[in-house]
């Protein structure tokens, strides 16, 4: 017969943020002090850029952010048909994938996709990028280990990294289209 012998867990100890830098969360709920209000997501147009901006729209719907939808398109791509194409297709997702309680605006930008994401976010003044880690053949390098790998490297705001495979931590939600639209129109490009 084994004996099992527990070893003891040091106890961590934890410092508790002060008043001053707790915030009030949506839902009356109090946490640490994020201000988050304006979320630069890039996209694709893969599964894994709509897993990215799902997480985006928790996060503006949690902390009131706004977010911005950046597709970059590749000098050697970009005509002005090819721009018009993107530009409408950017659209479209923004309001397929978006509540309309969110406040989103669309950028294409043409160019190199680490220099375009990472001077948008200083532009922009993004409180944080949500980046996917898998792309279209447009962007052959935008996997982690390449351009991701570089946003987070360079980038001056916090990033975070939505991987294709993952488990979800999103609680389920019905699709944006099925949520009733705000007043007004949210949906703005730049």
């Amino acid at each position: 017969m084994k004996t099992v012998t527990q070893i003891p867990r040091p106890t961590r100890t934890t410092t508790a943020l002060p008043a001053s830098r707790l915030a009030n969360r949506r839902d009356g709920s109090r946490g640490a002090a994020l201000r988050l209000k304006r979320i630069l997501v890039p996209v694709d147009f893969s599964g894994c850029s709509k897993k990215a901006i799902h997480h985006a729209v928790a996060l503006a719907q949690d902390y009131s952010a706004a977010i911005v939808l950046v597709h970059v398109i590749d000098e050697r791509q970009a005509s002005d048909g090819e721009r018009n194409t993107r530009e409408a297709a950017l659209s479209a997702l923004a309001r397929e994938e978006v509540p309309g309680s969110v406040v989103v605006s669309t950028l294409v930008k043409t160019g190199q996709a680490l220099r375009e994401i990472t001077s948008l976010a200083e532009r922009e003044a993004a409180d944080l990028l949500v980046i996917s880690t898998h792309a279209r053949t447009g962007l052959p390098d935008f996997c982690l280990g390449s351009a991701a790998e570089q946003i987070v490297r360079y980038a001056r705001c916090p990033v975070l990294v939505v991987r294709e495979q993952e488990h979800d931590c999103l609680r389920e939600c019905p699709p944006a289209h099925a949520l009733p639209r705000g007043k007004g129109k949210n949906l703005r490009r730049s």
